[in-house]
């Protein structure tokens, strides 16, 4: 996409709706030197598009929904490779769907609509009429934006840009109806240069090429965030509605893609800027041992409690550092960390580089937090001076948290971010930060991507809507380890199985109709003699029938009881963006207090599968706790797999609910199994 980003020429086209579009980007890509050559033309001469004696690399169009199509299909028929919709279209792409196909066949691609364009730092070249664009030019540097937003993006950069984060390109896609972000995504990986990647999303068509993307990114050594509009249920349908940006997903399975490919999840503005100034500038963090350097010994004090609090490592200095820090030290001063440098004491801006160089080079510091606090102008100048001059470009990670009002230190300040020291403007910031920058270079789970069927499906056995006995049966051909039972339409079938099983047992109301056989009480447990089934199975089929009337009895369950171990969930559930999504987790009682619950993509190694079990709260019940039988959670994993495995296998399962699978000290037992296909309105 070498012509989109870095065009020769660029056509401009706008009707009467435009707004002056024309004079003011021919105005802005002239104020930031652009040599190549700019053609402009209006909706009344639109036609002499064909008369021009050049193919212009790049078009951008300004206009009314219809005159907009009109040009996308003119700048095609001539042969303009990259077009950037800055216009809104009426309806959907597929209202539009014939126009476009004749685009996208003639070779034309194009950005958007709705749109605001992007800027190309690294080259100067600014596609776009933001008025972010009216302050700044910006400077070149390590950071890539890419936003679905256009408001949303340029905000961004120009409050980033103003916070001294020095961004490297800014794409905003709009309603991507052809190139996305993972589009423009691909093209910025081979930019050596690029450190960081944030894309801001609402919708995706396949999170799994995003994550793809993503691996790409991280194995390049490029960082990357997500921050993400409509993970709340109640604005998640609103938001699809009016951009119709794909499918989205709520905020706990992003979470758990995000631990799993190495992502870091950003809320708000406010930590996209800090996120950018640390990672785009600052450089790259071995580990959590993190030491303060403060010239005032109270916000010392706060910054290692705000360190602490996020799980930072608030080093102990090694003898060999505490005694270089003493001999530059003043006489009397503790050399230990955090490390106060007293700003009452004679030239303190002197002895604060020279404790700065100590606390870089100290094998037992992974990152360093500088404390500057109020103080005249002159002293800010002298701080900078100290900083700018020890900072080294290929350090470890160097944070300024910077309380010095404007008044006192906006031109000292300015140095700063020109020099590019990371600068927060509170303790708190300055920590929360330094956690992102090193949740960077965790290294992720190992995940695969591909999740396909390899052979005939086995849900294609079954009825439309499977009920429990179907649906235990279903996962049996996968191998998950199933109590013994006994599916059964009279008594005295019933009977039969209670004496094949043997006793205890428990009897259960089959029946797609009753949601909840507890509340239908339609389950009867610990049934421990023949006489104990016999009047259960009278009972559970009057209590259903009073509790759901109506219900079709399909038969009843009769299944041996589990006395022991612990009991806990495995499920899955198709996300709409990113695919199987398995889950395990306690269950029963234990669920509802806990709420403990591991969740990661499939498809699942052992491994990654042991890995979720481990990260439970509630793993060391498992573990003999306190003298108690140690359970075989192993086992567990291996349920995980199996049912990582079958979720690829089975494309139209849309959610697989196991609420009782027993862990025991000899393996684990499924007592019930509940599975739903995708509805054809939810494909």
């Amino acid at each position: 996409m070498e012509r989109l980003f870095r065009p020769k020429s660029i056509l401009i086209i706008e009707d009467s709706l435009g707004g002056g579009v024309i004079s003011r980007l021919r105005a802005l890509l002239h104020g930031w030197g652009f040599s190549g050559e700019v053609v402009a033309i209006s909706e009344e001469n639109s036609t002499s598009m064909e008369d021009l004696s050049f193919v212009p690399d790049l078009a951008m169009i300004l206009s009314s929904s219809a005159f907009s199509l009109k040009a996308l299909d003119l700048c095609s028929r001539v042969g303009v490779p990259y077009v950037v919709l800055l216009s809104r279209l009426e309806g959907s792409g597929r209202d539009h769907k014939s126009i476009l196909e004749r685009v996208l066949s003639r070779g034309t691609r194009f950005i958007g609509p709705e749109s605001q364009g992007f800027v190309n730092f690294v080259d100067s070249i600014p596609i776009s009429c933001s008025s972010a664009l009216d302050l700044s030019q910006g400077e070149e540097g390590h950071v890539a934006l890419i936003s679905q937003s256009g408001a949303l993006g340029f905000s961004a950069l120009a409050m980033g840009i103003d916070s001294g984060v020095r961004f490297r390109y800014m794409v905003t896609t709009g309603v991507s109806m052809d190139l996305d972000m993972i589009d423009i995504g691909r093209w910025i990986v081979e930019d050596r240069e690029v450190r960081l990647i944030i894309f801001y999303i609402e919708g995706m068509p396949d999170g799994r090429d995003f994550l793809c993307l993503a691996q790409e990114a991280r194995a390049r050594g490029i960082s990357v965030a997500v921050m993400r509009g409509g993970t709340s249920e109640c604005v998640r349908d609103r938001v699809l509605d009016r951009y119709g940006l794909g499918s989205s997903t709520d905020d706990g399975i992003w979470r758990a893609v995000a631990k799993q490919f190495g992502l870091v999840l950003l809320d708000d503005l406010e930590e996209l800027i800090d996120m950018s100034r640390i990672i785009g500038e600052g450089g790259r963090a071995s580990g959590s041992n993190v030491a303060i350097l403060s010239l005032s010994g109270g916000i010392g004090v706060i910054q290692a409690d705000k360190c602490v609090s996020l799980g930072l490592n608030v080093v102990d200095l090694s003898d060999e550092t505490k005694e270089e820090l003493s001999n530059v030290l003043p006489l009397g001063s503790i050399s230990q960390n955090p490390v106060v440098v007293p700003h009452s004491i004679e030239n303190p801006f002197s002895v604060l580089s020279d404790a700065l160089c100590i606390l870089q080079s100290a094998n037992e510091v992974d990152a360093v937090i500088v404390d500057v606090p109020i103080m005249s102008a002159g002293g800010a100048e002298l701080v900078a001076d100290a900083l700018i001059g020890t900072v080294r470009p290929d350090s470890k990670p160097i944070l300024c948290c910077w309380l010095i009002d404007d008044a006192h230190g906006n031109h000292a300040l300015e140095r700063l971010r020109r020099s590019g020291i990371p600068l927060f403007d509170s303790p708190r910031r300055c920590a929360d930060a330094l956690v992102s920058l090193l949740g960077m270079i965790q290294t992720p789970v190992s995940s695969k991507l591909e999740c396909s069927p390899s052979g005939a499906s086995v849900l294609d056995l079954y009825p439309k809507d499977l009920n429990e006995h179907d649906a235990t049966e279903f996962i049996g051909h996968y191998g998950l380890s199933l109590v013994k039972q006994r599916f059964c339409r009279s008594l005295d079938e019933t009977l039969t199985a209670g004496n094949e099983i043997g006793y205890p047992v428990v009897l259960k109301v089959v029946s797609t109709d009753v949601f909840s056989k507890k509340a239908a009480r339609g389950i009867a447990l610990s049934l421990r003699t023949e006489e104990e089934l016999q009047n259960a199975y009278g009972r559970i089929l009057e209590r259903t029938g009073r509790s759901c009337p109506g219900a079709v009895i399909d038969g009843v369950l009769v299944q041996e009881m589990v006395e022991e171990g612990i009991e806990c969930m495995i499920g899955m559930k198709r996300d709409p963006v990113f695919g199987p999504v398995i889950a395990v987790g306690l269950g029963g009682v234990l669920y509802d207090v806990t709420k403990d619950l591991a969740l990661r993509l499939a498809p699942l190694e052992f491994s990654s599968a042991l890995e979720m079990v481990e990260s439970l709260r509630g793993y060391p019940l498992f573990s003999g706790l306190r003298g108690t039988e140690t359970l075989d959670f192993k086992s567990l994993a291996g349920e995980v797999v199996k049912v990582s495995r079958l979720s690829c296998a089975e494309p139209d399962l849309q959610l697989l609910d196991i609420d009782s699978a027993f862990v025991t000290s000899e393996g684990v037992k499924i007592a019930d199994a509940y599975a739903f296909r995708a509805r054809k309105d939810n494909v």
